[in-house]
């Protein structure tokens, strides 16, 4: 049985629960407090409507914010509660063992694309949190894609490196887990 993953650490909270199976819990949920807003009552007058609360959405009312667009986010639920709280609040272009499918579906041209658009997106994050000053502990770590298939990692490092990407195939990580090794970027 194959498996694949993805890992960064040092934010991933694992913990065992029954049957021997590994549960990743949201750090958000465990380590901050939600602040409750009010329901929007009445009429608003805005250029653009941003509809979802989560980093894609709250990203793209800054950026037009900045661009001096009046902007409104709507989210039916809470900000930053769904698939936002639930991720592992790594900024990578690495997403899961993507490039050599990619690569093969769509061609180099097309896969290149995608992947500087990623790189670039990773740099505008770090952009952001710098200029604005926000003391959000973002700090640089190593991320990996491990898999139990030796050869599929491989391929995925060699397309990545075709791609642009400077990755590394390494046999050894210490993961709670047993794999066959990992595709790691910088």
């Amino acid at each position: 049985m194959e498996f694949c993953c993805i890992i960064c650490f040092p934010w991933e909270i694992l913990t065992l629960k029954e049957h021997g199976r590994w549960k990743m819990d949201s750090i958000w949920s465990k380590t901050s407090k939600q602040k409750k807003r009010p329901s929007l009552e009445g009429d608003i007058q805005t250029d653009v409507a941003v509809i979802g609360g989560g980093i894609t959405g709250i990203l793209t009312a800054w950026h037009l914010e900045q661009a001096g667009i009046r902007t409104v986010i709507l989210e039916a639920d809470q900000i930053g509660g769904g698939q936002t709280k639930n991720t592992t609040a790594k900024i990578t272009s690495q997403h899961g063992m993507f490039c050599n499918r990619f690569l093969e579906k769509k061609g180099e041209e097309k896969a290149r694309n995608y992947v500087q658009a990623n790189q670039e997106a990773v740099k505008e994050y770090k952009r952001i949190v710098r200029e604005e000053g926000i003391d959000c502990d973002l700090t640089g770590c190593d991320s990996y894609v491990y898999s139990s298939d030796k050869e599929k990692l491989r391929k995925e490092t060699e397309a990545a490196r075709k791609l642009g990407i400077n990755a590394s195939f390494v046999e050894h990580i210490e993961i709670p887990v047993s794999c066959a090794g990992a595709v790691t970027t910088d």
